[in-house]
């Protein structure tokens, strides 16, 4: 089974908001978990009105790196 996350529950996961979501999501591979290209787009515009430096920049580049994209 593959588990898509919506824009909403990336940034809660992003941002630590969700120790309930995170617990779900470490009972579960990788490769189970995956976001769409609009929810991709979509974080990365967010980044745009933060400073280079903010921690979210790298926040998002991890959670990217770890969670695939689909069309």
């Amino acid at each position: 089974m593959l588990y898509m996350l919506d824009t909403d529950t990336a940034s809660y996961l992003i941002k630590g908001k969700s120790p309930a979501i995170e617990n779900r999501l470490l009972s579960l591979v990788p490769s189970a978990v995956c976001i769409s290209v609009m929810t991709r787009a979509e974080l990365q515009y967010g980044l745009k009105r933060l400073p280079a430096d903010h921690r979210l920049h790298l926040a998002v580049r991890q959670f990217l790196k770890i969670i695939g994209t689909l069309p």
